[in-house]
């Protein structure tokens, strides 16, 4: 069973919220527990999300948003995919995470762009970080 887990770590003191935004709009956190750890709770929350795990690692997790059906757009298929990288390190792990939009249309032609998912993922940390 995981302990309870706590958001920024900074010296003794804990803030409520675990996450911020870096400027280039990816979430970041520092977090209580292993690598193994905090990875378990990320996936753990991506699946709260209905979001689904395409990988998870000790220092890695990637999961997928729904995909939407666009057809205003010329019935273009949207994706969203957020990775979170993560290192430790005496007990405490930094967390950083981006996020890519997949944008596909139907004759086939796709594109990926750096997507629009920090304040998502930022949620999803500050879940993470203040889990019981």
């Amino acid at each position: 069973m995981i302990a309870a887990a706590v958001g920024i770590v900074a010296g003794p003191a804990v803030a409520e919220d675990a996450a911020t935004k870096t400027a280039d709009d990816r979430a970041e956190a520092t977090l209580a527990g292993s690598e193994q750890e905090v990875s378990g709770r990320i996936a753990s929350a991506c699946l709260d999300n209905n979001w689904t795990i395409a990988e998870r690692t000790e220092f890695k997790v990637v999961c997928e948003g729904e995909e939407v059906f666009m057809p205003l757009y010329g019935n273009m298929r949207i994706k969203e995919v957020y990775t979170f990288n993560l290192i430790g390190a005496d007990g405490i792990t930094r967390v950083r995470g981006t996020s890519i939009s997949q944008r596909r249309r139907p004759i086939g032609n796709s594109i990926e762009l750096e997507g629009s998912g920090g304040e998502d993922m930022a949620v999803l940390l500050n879940k993470v970080g203040n889990a019981p």
